[in-house]
């Protein structure tokens, strides 16, 4: 099992204002935030590299639903589970040492 990185909610709610006022195309994923924490615990901590790989990966599901377009009502689930696999898919060789995939 790989940490994450973690961004208190009172910084994480700016971050959200600001981007969320941007055009997609001015739209950035961050690695590091100054005020990033990480758990106290002794597991690895997920690279930069594994973090920009799984933005790329929710990225792009995102826009092939049609982000940022708004998303229709009925479209919602099936947006939820392209996310949710990619997710899986992505952060899941992070979660399981040992395995080969």
């Amino acid at each position: 099992m790989k940490l994450f990185p973690r961004l208190p909610s009172r910084f994480a709610e700016g971050v959200f204002v600001e981007q969320s006022e941007l055009p997609f195309g001015e739209v950035v994923s961050a690695t590091s935030h100054r005020f990033m924490i990480w758990p106290a615990t002794g597991a690895d901590r997920v690279t930069k590299a594994e973090l920009e790989r799984l933005s790329s990966s929710l990225r792009e599901v995102a826009v092939a639903h049609g982000y940022p377009g708004t998303l229709a009502h009925g479209d919602q689930t099936a947006v939820d589970l392209a996310l949710a696999r990619a997710l899986w898919q992505t952060a899941e060789p992070l979660h399981v040492r040992g395995r080969v995939r």
